[in-house]
């Protein structure tokens, strides 16, 4: 907290929880907010109490702030700051803001409120969009009865699994995509790599589903089953 200026009323803090997120996956920041008015500070429904809190994210290359994805800006209603108490929550960034930009960017929090005399603004932290290393990968196709109802193409639909590796900046991750050439459909956190020779095992199934072994450690593996869609068929330890 010792970047504000001795006039501040609220001290304001923003930490990233890592340094690398994979192209499309949540971005999370944990924001700390210290109430140094001498007053209670209450977010509440009526205009008189409500404050906003907005994220300010310089887009790599470009000069420009990531755009809003909707009107919505992270909420804080209902939270009651007594004198002298602080606050940590945590925002899903891409919850609110479109950074799935491969490149770094700059975020800082801006707080406002009708009871103070002027906008606060946290540090400036930096996080970066990568797309990670192919582990594993297979395209394959969507099985009649997920299919969409009217559908009669004679085309067969396909889908892609990717095993993604990539380091947070603390260690690194296997990541699940499913994807086809329009959409996302999920990318989900497998597990920690724990070496070359306790990477993932895949295989794909009659009804294209994917069948995943991931090690939690040397002993200890999980098996998951993923259909086309994302959704979890069968989980075992």
């Amino acid at each position: 907290f010792g970047m504000f200026h001795a006039e501040a009323q609220v001290a304001l803090s923003v930490e990233m929880t890592q340094l690398h997120y994979l192209q499309y996956e949540p971005v999370y920041v944990r924001v700390t907010m210290r109430n140094v008015s001498g007053h209670p500070l209450a977010f509440g429904e009526n205009k008189g109490l409500r404050g906003e809190l907005r994220f300010e994210i310089d887009t790599p290359s470009s000069g420009r702030f990531a755009p809003l994805l909707s009107k919505e800006t992270p909420t804080m209603r209902g939270i009651i700051l007594q004198p002298g108490t602080s606050r940590t929550f945590t925002y899903n960034v891409t919850a609110f803001y479109d950074v799935r930009r491969l490149g770094t960017y700059t975020l800082k929090a801006v707080i406002s409120h009708p009871q103070l005399k002027s906008a606060y603004e946290s540090n400036k932290v930096q996080f970066t969009i990568v797309t990670g290393d192919i582990i594993w990968e297979s395209i394959v196709g969507v099985p009649k009865y997920l299919q969409k109802q009217g559908d009669n193409s004679s085309l067969i639909a396909t889908r892609r699994y990717r095993i993604v590796s990539y380091n947070t900046g603390e260690h690194f991750l296997y990541m699940l995509l499913i994807e086809d050439k329009d959409n996302i459909y999920m990318v989900r956190r497998l597990g920690l790599g724990l070496g070359v020779n306790l990477r993932s095992m895949c295989a794909v199934d009659d009804l294209s589903r994917l069948n995943v072994l991931v090690a939690a450690s040397p002993k200890v593996y999980a098996y998951y089953q993923y259909d086309v869609t994302g959704k979890l068929e069968k989980k075992e330890v």
